[in-house]
């Protein structure tokens, strides 16, 4: 009798929307506990917050221990059994972490180790998931999440494809500023005093730098004049449409692809 009472709770509507309402109500203490400490550069969170943590890992846990008591081994068989062993590692990290910080606050006058500030420090990282708990109760964001894992091996070999393409083209681009800046003598001890040289050597110095500026340049991180006005002033003016050519191809030919082969795969 009493289980079956508390197995109509725990699948009420009321009981998911309270677990949302604290799960919403976590999320934002966390990001102002956070947000305070790193202004204040505090190794422990001011007041309210560790007051706050507390009631809201006992409901966290009080929540799944009802789940718990309810479901009984079906909590583990159930077809949503994936979500109940995410509330209770989640649910029991924070627990751990409450019992961590209340160690390292302790008032007996002993030092704390510095592993068990490690570990609250990277305790305080995981408690991030308690948000991830918000996709159990809300079907469109889990859509959406799914979706995107979806696409995660499309993504994989888009990215492949950009790198092999930006690869090829740095190691061309990187060869012409070499063999530049060994025309006009960069090789020696004094190095280049020409404003284009360097430049080039700012630019295209390596294949990982000219591999990371052209990355840059398709991406919106750097604008792809910046990459070819070096080009251009110290090698020919040609090398402008070489460069235009290679934004062209990467921005309107393979972005175009990649963004298709994303939808197809969503």
């Amino acid at each position: 009798r009493f289980r079956t009472i508390l197995l109509r709770l725990v699948r009420s509507t009321y009981f998911d929307s309270v677990t949302v309402v604290f799960i919403f109500a976590n999320a934002v203490t966390i990001g102002l506990q956070t947000h305070y400490m790193a202004m204040d550069l505090e190794e422990h969170a001011p007041s309210p917050f560790p007051t706050l943590d507390v009631m809201f890992s006992v409901f966290f846990a009080g929540e799944v221990a009802l789940r718990l008591i309810a479901l009984g081994r079906r909590f583990f068989i159930v077809p949503a059994w994936k979500w109940n062993v995410l509330d209770l590692t989640v649910v029991s990290l924070g627990l751990l972490e409450e019992l961590i910080s209340a160690l390292s606050l302790g008032k007996s006058g002993l030092p704390v180790p510095i592993t068990l500030m490690r570990m609250l420090r990277i305790l305080r990282l995981v408690r991030v998931l308690r948000v991830a708990r918000l996709l159990r109760y809300m079907t469109e964001l889990r859509t959406i999440v799914v979706s995107i894992l979806s696409s995660i091996k499309p993504l994989l070999s888009s990215v492949a494809l950009l790198g092999m393409v930006i690869y090829m083209i740095s190691i061309y681009f990187t060869q012409l500023a070499m063999h530049h800046r060994l025309d006009m003598g960069c090789a020696g001890p004094g190095g280049c005093s020409g404003t284009s040289a360097t430049d080039l050597g700012a630019k295209y110095g390596s294949v990982l730098i000219t591999s990371f500026h052209l990355f840059q340049s398709v991406t919106g991180g750097l604008e792809w004049r910046h990459m070819s006005d070096p080009l251009m002033s110290a090698i020919s003016p040609g090398m402008g449409l070489v460069f235009a050519l290679y934004i062209i191809f990467t921005s309107l030919a393979l972005m175009n692809i990649v963004t298709g082969v994303f939808v197809e795969s969503a």
